[in-house]
């Protein structure tokens, strides 16, 4: 039997690149808002623009996570905020962070800004990340996101979805 190892999953969105990487001692027994801080803390400087390269946007599922407690399969999302400049912190339902949990990702981690003209998709697996250029992304509403991407796509999958502000 394979032995769990959890990791950090870096993307970095202007070179298209994943780097996956052994948990920090001091982030192992965070998840969640607690974890998003402490990134934050450790990598961001604080006076950075929000809207630049210097921001992270980090996803964490919360530590009892997969634990089948009732409304433990969270996921929270954070970074700098462009509109109060701190760290702003959000958490959804969903299974998201049961599959983040169960792929043994402890943060995901979006870096830099994308050189590349046009909207991309993330797709991420136990065999790495795919990028995938979308041209017809310009023209969708933001709501219909999800229901026009899933058309292409096993309807069983997580999905996140995000505006250029990181809404």
């Amino acid at each position: 039997m394979a032995e769990y190892k959890s990791q950090i999953w870096r993307v970095n969105t202007r070179t298209q690149e994943l780097k996956q990487e052994p948990v920090p001692e001091t982030w192992q027994r965070l998840g969640g808002r607690g974890l998003i801080a402490r990134i934050m803390v450790d990598e961001v400087d604080a006076k950075c623009d929000p809207l630049g390269s210097g921001n992270k946007l980090i996803f964490t599922p919360g530590l009892l996570v997969g634990h089948i407690l009732s409304s433990t399969d969270r996921i929270s999302v954070g970074g700098k905020s462009p509109l109060t400049g701190g760290i702003k912190e959000a958490n959804a339902g969903g299974r998201t962070g049961y599959h983040m949990a169960f792929m043994g990702i402890h943060a995901l981690i979006i870096e830099d800004m994308p050189d590349k003209e046009g909207y991309w998709v993330l797709h991420l697996s136990l065999g790495g990340a795919k990028w995938e250029r979308q041209m017809t992304l310009r023209v969708w509403v933001f709501m219909k996101l999800p229901q026009n991407c899933l058309k292409n796509m096993v309807t069983r999958l997580p999905l996140l979805s995000s505006d250029q502000a990181g809404r």
